[in-house]
């Protein structure tokens, strides 16, 4: 509670009530057990279940706090990218906010539901992602009324970024997205933000070789030397990367961007199988090791999506608004990433820590509950937190790491 609380005190632009109750709601969220209902959250706080319905109407600005709270905790030292994904989560009934058909990777379809779009911080040195803003995407209606007739979810996740990635730590340079967000209008409005993107390429892509030779006739400059076969890879520089991993790299022209890429051809041998990817970046002067290291740290982003819908309640909202709607999302995730900074703030120095989100609900319920008996009861806290068998108690059924 105690980073939670230092946290949202910083927050100038949210009042004082509305500070409070924040405070109450992210610490809520740790503790209890069950959905994350309103009643349910009653259950573990002095407030009533009418005050969370009340306030949850009311905007909060979630980005802010977790940048804050990003900038508190992590040190500039380490490396960083920003990574975009989106999650699906079903909703049954048809009255609320931006439902319609979206993909769902779990079964490989779209299905009908509700999809959030997610801007994260992901740290490559220690190996895991930090929440810091979730939009959710409009049915196909609601996004031709806000972005036109030829508006695309894809402009819809470029506003996304536009709009909270100035609040991305400032050393980030590099953005990791999935091949769906492999389009040239989401490249280039990736450059017109002043970052690199990462990503991956169909294996079908057209790319030309660079031509490098001498120019001896008139006319012009020849540019291209021939489109790009991956049956043959002696053009390209080979970097192993390990016993079974060998990246095939080469600055190459990409038609369907309209600009040059680092492409980096991902060959790793499984038994008699060899498994190959088309990664690229942007940045053609970045090298082939990072990018498949940047690539690769991108999947972090899902333990967030997981541990979100197991531990702090992102799938069962209970309103059908869109205000209602992003409210509870970005607390899901504004609530795990508070368990995240504060293992993050207790390991710091561990580079061989994992973490449990699991055991870190325990904890937190745990301390919940001695405090309430003790409060109660009347005893002395602070003599009861001193005595060296209370962390112990704290710890009473977290999973060993």
């Amino acid at each position: 509670m105690k980073l939670i609380e230092t946290i949202v005190q910083k927050m100038s632009t949210i009042s004082t009530p509305q500070r409070k109750f924040l405070v109450t709601l992210l610490t809520t969220i740790q503790v209890l057990r069950g959905k994350m209902t309103f009643r349910n959250l009653s259950r573990y706080s002095d407030l009533h279940e009418k005050t969370y319905a009340r306030q949850v109407r009311k905007p909060c600005d979630f980005p802010m706090v977790n940048s804050l709270a990003m900038t508190t905790i992590l040190p500039a030292k380490t490396t960083k990218i920003a990574a975009m994904d989106c999650t699906f989560i079903a909703k049954s009934g048809s009255q609320t906010y931006g439902l319609d058909h979206f993909y769902h990777a779990s079964h490989n379809r779209a299905e009908k539901g509700l999809e959030f779009s997610e801007l994260a911080v992901v740290d490559v040195d220690y190996g895991t992602a930090y929440h810091l803003s979730t939009w959710q995407t409009p049915d196909t209606a609601t996004l031709t009324q806000r972005l036109g007739p030829h508006g695309t979810r894809i402009d819809w996740y470029v506003r996304h970024l536009y709009a909270d990635g100035p609040l991305l730590p400032l050393d980030i340079r590099y953005l990791a997205a999935d091949g769906y967000y492999a389009k040239q209008t989401f490249v280039d409005s990736v450059r017109n933000f002043d970052l690199h993107l990462i990503s991956k390429l169909r294996h079908d892509a057209n790319l030309r070789y660079l031509y490098t030779g001498p120019h001896t006739r008139r006319g012009r400059p020849k540019q291209y030397d021939g489109k790009v076969n991956f049956t043959d890879l002696s053009r390209l520089t080979a970097v192993p990367l390990s016993e079974h991993v060998t990246l095939y790299t080469a600055v190459v022209n990409s038609v369907s961007f309209k600009r040059n890429i680092r492409l980096v051809y991902v060959c790793k041998r499984q038994g008699t199988k060899v498994l190959t990817a088309l990664l690229f970046s942007t940045d053609t002067a970045l090298d082939a090791e990072r990018i498949y290291r940047y690539y690769t740290a991108r999947f972090q982003i899902e333990f967030l999506f997981r541990d979100a819908k197991q531990f702090t309640g992102l799938t069962d909202c209970q309103a059908r608004s869109e205000d209602c709607l992003t409210f509870h999302v970005n607390a899901s995730m504004t609530a795990l990433n508070f368990l995240k900074l504060e293992d993050r703030q207790m390991f710091q120095d561990d580079h061989d820590h994992v973490i449990s989100i699991n055991s870190w609900k325990i904890r937190k319920f745990n301390e919940h509950q001695l405090e309430r008996i003790i409060s109660t009861l009347g005893f002395d806290l602070s003599s009861i937190k001193l005595h060296p068998d209370y962390e112990d108690l704290l710890n009473y059924g977290t999973i060993a790491a």
